[in-house]
């Protein structure tokens, strides 16, 4: 089945797809040959986000892609590809760890 939102910027589908497909350097509790039934949310019009889920019965898993938004940074990364620049104390010295500017506000 497929649904999407009224709006048009969400678009579910049940797909019979491996995970590879999605993550070739994923670790998945299935072989590279097998075409698992699980979830594609797709997000954005153009698409920004997609996030592939194969639901378990006592574990799942999920692969997010995201395009890259000028200007992005925070916990999740900046899409330089440098994980060292992404730790908190870095962050903070760019001045991305003020409640203004958190998608998490905390409380």
């Amino acid at each position: 089945g497929e649904h999407t939102s009224q709006d048009g910027l969400v678009h579910v589908a049940l797909v019979q797809k491996s995970p590879y497909e999605f993550c070739s350097t994923c670790r998945a509790p299935v072989t590279k040959e097998d075409t698992p039934w699980g979830y594609v949310v797709s997000i954005g019009n153009p698409m920004q986000m997609q996030v592939y889920v194969l639901p378990g019965f006592d574990f799942g898993n999920a692969v997010v892609t995201m395009r890259k938004i000028e200007g992005q940074d925070g916990l999740c990364g900046n899409f330089n590809c440098d994980k060292d620049d992404d730790t908190k104390e870095e962050l903070d010295t760019r001045g991305f760890l003020t409640a203004d500017r958190s998608i998490f506000p905390e409380g």
